[in-house]
């Protein structure tokens, strides 16, 4: 079977999160024999070119100089490359995982406290958000392990099916046990907005769903344990990670916009935040711009 993963991006902020999520895309380059790009961004405003200028001048030699005392320690036996550059963290991110056309972008998503909470947390959902290359998010104290266990967000949303396409493929690779998730979402209390209860029927229905989308995208063979909830979709995620106890959680990745963003905010945004093992985000290539 072709691997999965050709070439990793793993952008990082010499910070301990960052340095837990480098280990994972490590373990991930070492199985696969992927060329791990290392990358560290000095934020720098793009208004100020003089600045620019002089941040380049003077701090690009130290700065890939950490670099290479970091991929010394947490890089052996990686293919890896160095990457230092100045400006923008989340566009250049971007910038570079679709000029280096790579198959995976790993990062922390916050730190534990502190300013570097708010300014990490935000790169990483920006990424998130508008990236087209599969990110998958490390918070504080999250980690792969063995990756036996998957749980896949399905619905009928292209993004939705190339997400579990994508899970599947890290399934088989690895081994791994697929769950599926199915989400009737309920935005509001029936206090608040009437709206129809959820039946026997619409279950039965969600999972008969469920059962057509695994058939038709990953074989009429294929062996999954099948879930259906109903709520707020972030909510019965983290709901169900409990449950369940999965090594990865596998969903799309595509921002919601209009009434839908209010009614529900973005749900892949928030299990990220929330979740406590890491979250692969995909994206459909229809939604990549």
């Amino acid at each position: 079977m072709t691997t999965i993963f050709r070439k990793i991006l793993c952008p990082v902020a010499f910070s301990d999160n960052s340095m837990a999520a480098l280990d994972q895309a490590a373990k991930l380059a070492r199985k696969s024999d992927a060329l791990l790009y290392l990358m560290h961004v000095q934020f720098v405003p793009m208004s100020n070119l003089d600045e620019l200028a002089r941040e380049v001048t003077l701090s690009t030699a130290p700065g890939k100089l950490q670099l290479e005392r970091i991929a010394r320690k947490h890089l052996a036996k990686v293919r890896h490359k160095l990457l230092v550059q100045f400006g923008r963290p989340a566009e250049l991110i971007e910038k570079a995982a679709e000029d280096l056309d790579v198959d995976l972008i790993v990062m922390a998503t916050h730190e534990r406290s502190g300013i570097d909470r708010l300014f990490i947390g935000s790169i990483a959902e920006h990424v998130l958000r508008s990236s087209g290359r599969p990110v998958l998010s490390f918070g504080p104290g999250t980690a792969i392990g063995a990756l036996k266990r998957i749980l896949c967000l399905v619905d009928s949303d292209p993004d939705s099916l190339a997400a579990l396409k994508f899970g599947w493929r890290l399934a088989q690779e690895y081994g791994a046990a697929v769950s599926l998730l199915r989400v009737i979402p309920v935005p509001f209390e029936p206090s608040e907005v009437p709206v129809e209860p959820v039946t026997a029927e619409w279950e039965q229905n969600a999972r008969a769903q469920l059962v057509k989308v695994a058939a038709e995208n990953l074989g009429a063979k294929a062996k999954c344990k099948l879930v259906v909830r109903s709520g707020d979709p972030a909510s019965a995620i983290l709901e169900v990670e409990k449950e369940l106890r999965p090594d990865l959680i596998v969903m799309a990745s595509h921002e919601q916009s209009g009434l839908s963003h209010l009614v529900f905010g973005n749900v892949a945004e928030r299990t990220v935040r929330e979740s406590r093992v890491p979250v692969l985000t995909v994206r459909g290539p229809q939604s990549a711009d």
